[in-house]
């Protein structure tokens, strides 16, 4: 798993277009920025995509199905 120390829109594309293996990512928009999660959506080759990404680190162990 990749962590980003700042998360930015360039930080979030480029993990995705490793995630993809594609530089096609389009239309990256931040939904939401929150404490706990943070959400951006996406277009790769025509389909769009939501992702949720988790922004507060994990404090103790059985937080940690919220990883997965």
């Amino acid at each position: 798993m990749e962590t980003v120390t700042e998360l930015t829109s360039n930080s979030v594309k480029s993990i995705l277009v490793g995630i993809f293996e594609t530089n096609k990512i389009m239309k990256l928009q931040l939904l939401t920025k929150l404490a706990v999660n943070t959400l951006y959506s996406f277009e790769v080759e025509g389909k769009r995509f939501v992702m949720k990404i988790l922004t507060r680190p994990v404090t103790v162990e059985n937080e940690f199905y919220r990883l997965e």
